[in-house]
């Protein structure tokens, strides 16, 4: 798997470059994560990150209209697009081979710290404020109630309050502070030829940190006292149920592969779990699992939509289906989905578009341990077995790295019931 490996390789002013070519496409991905997000924020500026996100997509310096922008992205035949995440923003672009030396140049426009026009910012605010009223989404709900005041916490896109308070001056001084070269990781795939990168460095090499501007200091791991139980109340006929176990990004590459294809897994129909949640004792539209990773603490998490009689069957299921494996019961489902999951990493090198987000990402996010490359995890994969899977449950899905958030329980006979099924479960 050597020739997935990719390169690395830090700029002059700090900005991590990372590159893999892949002769057997026919196009050019460019995936930038910036290390700053909501993470970084606090109640009083929540949203700056997200709004910046905005901006910078938005006009530049040597575009100062959105038209003029959306002209240059166009003459390059250019797709583009960006994400705010916890603790990272995403900015992806792509286009022809034959156009990937301009790209490079208008991704530094993108990422050059600037001030932006008083109409431009006022535009993007009444733009972000109209998508928070078209958000119904329960991951807002679900990290106030699992972290609080923490700024974990805090909306991805800020709340309507946050973002008509927000201060120019904190708008610039976050912004000079996010955008700092040492934060920023850029990868590129695809065809790749040496004019390519070399205007890959030359364009991103000339970026420059604001002069005495403050550093953003990453916050502190949020002090929770595992296991966790909490609800929020919610109208309707419909509970939003979320499990899952919270721990440090400090294990081996087997666990954490392991773990990962648990997650795809659950998240398959061929899985048991999905046939009892959708058919069985529980009708469970909406299931998903995943895994999410915030400034090094990592979320291991499952979601439903129940009826409300459902409710306390769903948390069921889904445990025994746990104490299932833990045992080492009823696993002849897991080698199909350790093969779909190595089917889904061989896909993204198929996908610069995929493969330069990935990279990315697991860069900007790596702290405590070296960042997981393709080729490792692939290597990982080939020797995976069912039984390193019950080791990983074993080791990382346990009870005192446990929370529970759900909604809709306001009597304290249901919350006592609740604890004592999710307790039992794990003594077994």
């Amino acid at each position: 798997m050597e020739q997935y490996e990719y390169t690395t390789e830090t700029l002059d002013n700090g900005l991590r470059l990372t590159w893999l070519d892949l002769p057997h496409t026919h196009s050019v991905s460019v995936h930038v994560c910036v290390r700053t997000g909501p993470a970084y924020e606090k109640p009083g500026n929540n949203g700056v990150s997200h709004l910046l996100e905005h901006l910078h997509m938005s006009v530049t310096r040597r575009h100062p209209t959105r038209r003029e922008l959306r002209t240059a992205f166009a003459h390059l035949s250019a797709n583009r697009n960006a994400q705010t995440h916890s603790d990272v923003l995403a900015f992806d672009f792509s286009t022809s081979p034959a156009f990937a030396s301009g790209l490079m140049a208008l991704v530094g426009d993108v990422l050059e710290i600037r001030d932006f026009p008083r109409d431009i910012v006022e535009s993007e605010q009444r733009l972000v404020l109209a998508e928070l009223r078209s958000m119904q989404d329960y991951e807002p709900r679900f990290f106030r109630c699992l972290f609080g005041k923490h700024p974990f916490g805090l909306h991805r896109a800020g709340t309507p309050r946050s973002l008509r308070r927000l201060d120019a001056r904190e708008l610039v001084d976050f912004g000079r502070a996010s955008f700092a070269p040492d934060r920023i990781v850029v990868c590129v795939t695809g065809r790749l030829s040496s004019p390519i990168l070399e205007s890959a460095r030359a364009r991103l090499g000339t970026l420059e940190p604001s002069a005495g501007c403050r550093r953003l200091a990453d916050p502190a791991p949020p002090h929770i006292k595992l296991p966790v139980f909490a609800r929020h109340r919610l109208t309707g006929r419909q509970r939003e149920i979320v499990l899952g176990w919270m721990y440090n990004s400090t294990m081996t590459r087997q666990h954490r592969v392991a773990l990962a294809v648990l997650a795809l897994g659950f998240s398959l129909l061929e899985c048991p779990l999905s046939e009892r949640l959708r058919y069985g004792d529980v009708n469970t539209y909406l299931f998903d699992c995943d895994l999410e990773s915030v400034c090094g603490t990592r979320l291991f998490r499952l979601y439903g939509q129940t009826e409300r009689h459902d409710r306390d069957r769903f948390i069921a299921s889904v445990l025994d289906e746990l104490s299932n494996i833990r045992k080492g019961r009823s696993l002849d489902w897991l080698p199909d989905t350790i093969n779909f999951y190595r089917h889904f990493v061989e896909h993204c090198l198929d996908s610069p578009e995929a493969l330069a987000a990935r990279i990315a990402l697991e860069e900007v996010r790596s702290r405590d341990q070296p960042a997981l490359t393709v080729s490792q995890e692939l290597d990982c994969l080939t020797e995976l077995t069912s039984e390193n899977v019950v080791d990983a449950v074993r080791a990382s899905l346990t009870f005192d790295k446990f929370f529970l958030v759900y909604d809709g329980i306001t009597r304290l006979a249901d919350n006592t019931r609740v604890k004592s099924m999710v307790k039992a479960s794990f003594a077994e």
